[in-house]
């Protein structure tokens, strides 16, 4: 039925703009207790990212950690965005390999903060235990319909020559305000490799390819 319903909108070249999130859950290096879980989104027809963030984070981590900044990766034709839409004290970023996140993790392309970069940022408007924040980044560039999730969440971190391999990253988080003294704070990478896809209607990603992928590498599906 499923497998029907795509054979026929592929044959009548209709493609869902709405596309549901891929989840995918976020974990200290430090700190395994510090968790978070990403909703990310896109929305061909719009150009628009939605980011679902939730601080997941256990009681072990800490009374009160926020989870304070986040960074991705663009396709190459993606040259930033128009307009950012987030919590009060969040702002968006777009500035290719200046991001300021720690150099073991690699470079990214695009971000949500609560101060001028990644190492900086206010804990008190970061996302407080069992809290869900919304962001959205409404993007400029060429080709955007081509895109989908895949098309950003495919995508590692510039990786400099040599180890470690832990820069090799799609997504990367930031918490604040850890540990018992709450004057800690670490880094979460995800938990699993590649995301995996929320729906199958997925339509249009063989295109994916036509969009380019710059500086970046590919995860090997």
């Amino acid at each position: 039925m499923i497998a029907g319903m795509i054979a026929s909108a592929i044959t009548l070249g209709v493609v869902d703009e709405s596309l549901l999130a891929t989840t995918f859950d976020l974990v200290g290096v430090t700190d395994p207790n510090l968790t978070a879980r990403v909703d990310f989104g896109y929305t061909s027809g719009s150009g628009i990212i939605s980011i679902d963030i939730q601080n997941t984070s256990f009681l072990a981590a800490g009374p009160d950690p926020r989870f304070t900044a986040f960074a991705f990766n663009v396709p190459a034709n993606v040259t930033g965005f128009s307009t950012f839409s987030g919590p009060p004290g969040w702002t968006g970023l777009y500035d290719l390999g200046d991001i300021n996140t720690p150099g073991q993790f690699g470079f990214f392309d695009m971000a949500g903060l609560t101060g001028p970069n990644f190492e900086g940022g206010s804990p008190n408007d970061g996302i407080p235990r069992a809290s869900t924040f919304n962001f959205e980044f409404t993007l400029t560039g060429s080709n955007l319909n081509l895109l989908n999730e895949d098309s950003f969440l495919g995508l590692l971190s510039f990786d400099p020559a040599g180890p470690p391999d832990e820069s090799e990253q799609y997504f990367i988080g930031r918490f604040q305000r850890t540990g018992s003294n709450e004057e800690g704070s670490d880094v979460a990478i995800p938990g699993t490799p590649i995301p995996e896809p929320a729906t199958m209607l997925l339509l249009g990603s063989g295109l994916i390819g036509l969009a380019g992928y710059g500086r970046k590498k590919l995860f090997k599906k």
